[in-house]
């Protein structure tokens, strides 16, 4: 994704474009970053109410260790990294907490491609990759919130089915994945409720709504000026390409993104990147910065968080 958003670019534009950046603009974007992460706090807590009565103030440091986690290792795996702490705090079954995150995942896919057919219907024209982007994300995304909804409601016939599935293993391998799907249907449990559901939701819309502000702020700050739904485009590109398997830091997905949701608007590539690194630098230092000085608090290290969660999944598994 970094080849393909730097194939066209001119770096030396590239390089002018960024010194001519207003840094004033950073200062809101960074109260804006921090409040999207602090309602992330507040949305897991939902996520994991019916499970244990943690507090967004107990989470945000949680929250703020996996997205420094994955700002430093590949495959997202500052996921597994909060997942783990959150686990052992709350002494909280692994697969409980991942499905939460799981969960996280399928509310903010829903508000984004709410904000895509928002845009593909006021008639803006949209980069054909992001719309078959969509109907694909569309597709997965509500089979999988289906599928959630069955193991909540119907749990009783899935915990049915899981047992005459595995009544032919040894009692030690069935059991443990009987309690491995109670575990996950917990981590479900939020969307039984409508209010807190809705609760969720919404909470969505508005971290997504502020993540859109950095971003208008990004281009401001580069002197880029696109409508309302260009940063939209912007923030369902970015979004779209944060969730793939990445490199450390999503370096090369928010770059492509910026680049081919600004096209349609006559942005050159070069500028749509500079805007791309205002955003990204901004972002990944003060993300690090937080999350190392709260991992620090721990007394953990990164690598020895990852190696442990990663061999908690092993055991899931």
């Amino acid at each position: 994704m970094l080849w393909l958003a730097l194939r066209n670019a001119d770096f030396a534009a590239i390089g002018r474009s960024l010194r001519q950046a207003d840094l004033l603009w950073s200062i809101p974007f960074l109260c804006a970053l921090f409040l999207f992460y602090w309602l992330k706090a507040v949305r897991w807590r939902d996520l994991l109410a019916t499970a244990a009565p943690a507090r967004a103030r107990d989470l945000f440091p949680s929250v703020m260790i996996g997205y420094a986690g994955t700002a430093i290792l590949p495959m997202q795996m500052g996921e597994l990294v909060r997942a783990y702490i959150v686990g052992k705090r709350f002494s909280l079954p692994y697969s409980l907490v991942l499905s939460s995150i799981g969960m996280e995942r399928i509310f903010d896919l829903l508000t984004i491609l709410l904000l895509l057919g928002l845009t593909l219907a006021s008639g803006q024209e949209t980069p054909d990759i992001l719309v078959k982007a969509g109907y694909i994300i569309g597709i997965i995304v509500s089979l999988c919130l289906i599928f959630a909804y069955w193991l909540v409601i119907k749990s009783e016939s899935a915990l049915s089915i899981a047992r005459k599935l595995t009544s032919r293993m040894p009692s030690k391998y069935s059991d443990s994945l009987v309690a491995l799907l109670k575990s996950v249907v917990r981590g479900f449990e939020s969307i039984r409720k409508p209010r807190l559901a809705f609760r969720i939701a919404a909470n969505s819309l508005v971290q997504w709504g502020l993540m859109g502000g950095c971003i208008a702020l990004s281009l401001s700050a580069l002197h880029i000026d696109v409508p309302v739904s260009g940063v939209v485009l912007v923030l369902v590109a970015t979004i779209l390409a944060i969730s793939l398997p990445t490199s450390p830091g999503y370096v090369g997905n928010i770059q492509f993104a910026f680049v081919i949701a600004l096209q349609p608007f006559g942005i050159e590539p070069a500028l749509a990147v500079a805007a791309s690194a205002f955003y990204h630098v901004l972002a990944y230092v003060a993300v690090v910065i937080v999350g190392f000085a709260f991992l620090h608090a721990t007394g953990y290290g990164m690598l020895q968080l990852r190696n442990e969660a990663q061999a908690a999944t092993s055991d899931q598994n």
